[in-house]
């Protein structure tokens, strides 16, 4: 479910974090995550349809933990690595092989996003795979092949 009928689904993602706000009383809560689809005929149907496995089906198989989260929690983390501002400075002292592992889809974190850190770190390779932001529940095979194709196998004992 990309699109719903011109309703992105970042649009519905997006006002979903915005109702993990810390602070927020449970009435603004309820009106944040509050979805009205207008119309009775098929396509209402389809987009109520739709919308009911992104919240109940998709989004709980993706982020299972967010459910256990404390209010406040997703916002604070992702806050906390919007406002860190050392990653370039940081990444270019890195002396070790790195593995970019990006998802074509990732609407959060897109490839563009972490082009500047892919070029800090010198020789660092990187897998794009055919998943959106969470790549290792999306994609866990081309994740773990990804992986495997990087890490050298160990070198037996003498």
């Amino acid at each position: 479910m990309e699109k719903l009928y011109g309703l992105e689904r970042t649009t519905m993602e997006r006002q979903l974090s915005r109702a993990d706000l810390p602070g927020l009383a449970e009435e603004e809560v309820r009106r944040r995550v509050t979805f009205v689809v207008c119309g009775g005929g098929a396509t209402g149907v389809e987009i109520a349809a739709e919308v009911h496995d992104l919240l109940e089906e998709e989004l709980r198989e993706v982020f299972p933990q967010v459910a256990r989260l404390a209010p406040g929690v997703l916002h604070s983390a992702l806050k906390a690595c919007n406002d860190y501002a050392a990653g370039i400075e940081s990444a270019a002292k890195v002396k070790c092989p790195a593995l970019f592992i990006l998802g074509e889809r990732d609407q959060m974190t897109p490839r563009k996003a972490a082009t500047p850190l892919i070029h800090a770190l010198a020789g660092a390779r990187t897998v794009a795979l055919p998943s959106g932001h969470s790549i290792m529940a999306e994609a866990p095979d081309a994740t773990l092949d990804a992986l495997i194709e990087f890490i050298p196998a160990p070198v037996p004992a003498k």
